[in-house]
């Protein structure tokens, strides 16, 4: 939720609080004996505001005489208006909330959050950056330890670096919050010959059902500084999320342990397959392992809105943020941009060195043909060096060989406003996106906003 917005709903509670503090007193009670529970039990971090909005919407509703069903509805759909996803995944996102709502005693008696990080679904994701030695025993022994209070490994990130803590969370993000069908495609792609050895053993449809669910948490680890994740490797970590997702629902049957040390083991395609298939065959079977399986599988698709609207709310921030710098370096600019600046910059002693491309002199070519290449420049890496102006550290000099170029007063301004034309069209661009909830080309246009700001502290350093 938009903090300003969340601050006028804390402020609007206070007040009418101060004026009725009996009734709020019996309202807050009332919101803390029916919702607070279950609310914390599904939403333990708070960061997208529900928590907050719900309680404080509850409490004025009631105000205003509604029931408790009624003022529950009213304030989860307040919170859900301003979430960062299309209306149509609000909706959805609505009905399943209500509906695991209405269950609440059952989940809160039969589910419980776990406090053993091994047993999290995500763990696997650690296991496998352990074993390519990108985290190290401190750091997982810190996330362990914030785990048992935080129950989510995304939040229990904070004591390593920056660096590693965006690395484990963009690969939770892809193992659980990415198109299901696209990851099924690529894990039977990736492992299409040992599925196939298994049709002359097993029913068909049972090879697609496991396949299925184990495939939809399938995706490829980056090279990490040229560390590589073996297909073995990698073909682990994938069954043992699925496996991991099958024993949360906690039937006595399940020695959660056992299983995790025999997947541990197995070197096989077939074997792990075997695993899950005997596991996966005892769900349909069994009403109560049938009832929390489909609970849990709602609360994913739940969880996947979540991460969607917290990373949708990032690229909003990204966006600001980058406007802000922008619309100061382009002010900055502004300023200095004057032709006293522009001849000292470019007096002879002065050179610019552009590393990775050539820039013809303007006096080569006919000023049709400058024009044309004009608007294929590129700003890269570029630095000066002189005495006058000196950017480079020593450290930093380049070779004395490098070729040189002059830019003119002319090439700077062209260079300028065209970053500054660009900068406006992205603008306008971004607000139709959000306006339309199109967050795919939101980030997109975020990202070139990103190489824009880059362009621009570069020119700033140019100008100096």
């Amino acid at each position: 939720m938009n903090k300003n917005n969340l601050e006028n709903l804390e402020i609007k509670l206070k007040n009418a609080r101060e004026e009725n503090f009996e009734a709020f007193e019996k309202y807050e009670k009332l919101y803390n004996n029916n919702y607070k529970d279950f609310l914390d039990w599904f939403f333990k971090s708070d960061i997208l505001g529900v928590k907050k909005t719900i309680s404080a919407v509850f409490q004025l509703e009631k105000l205003n005489w509604k029931n408790s069903v009624e003022a529950f509805n009213i304030a989860l759909e307040k919170w859900l208006s301003i979430l960062y996803i299309p209306e149509n995944k609000k909706e959805i996102l609505k009905q399943k909330i209500l509906k695991l709502e209405n269950k609440k005693e059952k989940i809160l008696d039969i589910f419980s959050k776990n406090s053993d990080i091994i047993k999290d679904k995500n763990f696997p994701i650690l296991e496998s950056l352990i074993s390519r030695n990108i985290l190290n025993n401190s750091e997982i022994l810190s996330i362990s330890q914030e785990f048992k209070n935080n129950w989510l490994i995304k939040e229990s990130l904070n004591n390593i670096p920056k660096e590693k803590r965006e690395l484990v969370r963009h690969y939770i993000y892809l193992a659980n919050w990415t198109d299901k069908q696209e990851k099924i495609n690529s894990f039977s792609q990736e492992y299409s010959s040992e599925i196939k050895s298994l049709e002359q053993k097993y029913p068909q449809n049972i090879i697609n059902w496991v396949v299925q669910f184990v495939g939809r948490n399938f995706f490829k680890m980056k090279p990490y500084k040229k560390n590589l994740e073996s297909r073995k490797l990698r073909l682990r970590r994938t069954f043992k999320i699925a496996l991991l997702k099958l024993l949360r629902i906690k039937y006595k049957w399940f020695n959660v342990e056992e299983l995790i040390k025999k997947i541990n083991s197995m070197q096989d395609f077939e074997e792990m397959f075997k695993l899950i298939m005997r596991l996966i065959d005892i769900i349909p079977e069994n009403s109560e392992l049938l009832e929390k399986y489909t609970i849990w599988e709602e609360i994913d698709e739940i969880e996947e809105n979540i991460s969607e609207a917290e990373k949708n709310k990032q690229k909003i921030l990204d966006w600001e943020e980058s406007t802000v710098k922008i619309c100061d370096l382009l002010d900055k600019a502004e300023k200095i941009l004057d032709k006293k600046v522009l001849d000292k910059i470019l007096d002879e002693d002065t050179d610019i060195v552009w590393e990775e491309i050539k820039v013809r002199s303007p006096h080569s070519i006919s000023p049709k043909g400058r024009e044309v290449e004009q608007k294929n420049w590129k700003i890269i890496n570029w630095h000066f060096y002189a005495d006058k102006i000196e950017i480079l550290d020593e450290d930093d000099e380049e070779e004395e060989d490098e070729e040189l170029e002059e830019l003119t007063q002319a090439d700077l301004e062209l260079i300028y406003n065209n970053i500054k034309l660009e900068f406006s069209l992205l603008d306008k661009q971004k607000l139709k996106y959000l306006l339309n909830d199109d967050y795919t080309n939101l980030e997109l246009t975020v990202n070139k906003l990103t190489k824009i700001q880059i362009k621009l502290e570069k020119i700033e350093k140019l100008l100096i």
